[in-house]
């Protein structure tokens, strides 16, 4: 399981969406919607004040933990 950013940014974003951050991005990605697009919809949807940089952020972290998997703990 991918290990999600901890950031107060992330943490807000998460409360606003109920704790289903993580799962909304994914499922917006597997729409293919831009980081900026995202953010559109992120806002739209629950209120949530990001940029597609910090969803470009979230996604390296998402993916960059996701790599590493669980033999490299």
């Amino acid at each position: 399981m991918p290990i999600m950013p901890n950031t107060a940014t992330w943490r807000m974003a998460d409360r606003l969406t109920g704790g289903t951050l993580a799962d909304l991005i994914a499922a917006y990605r597997a729409d293919d919607l831009s980081p900026d697009q995202i953010a559109s919809r992120l806002y739209a949807e629950h209120g949530v004040e990001v940029v597609g940089r910090t969803i470009r952020r979230w996604i390296v972290d998402i993916d960059g933990s996701a790599a590493d998997g669980p033999e490299a703990a």
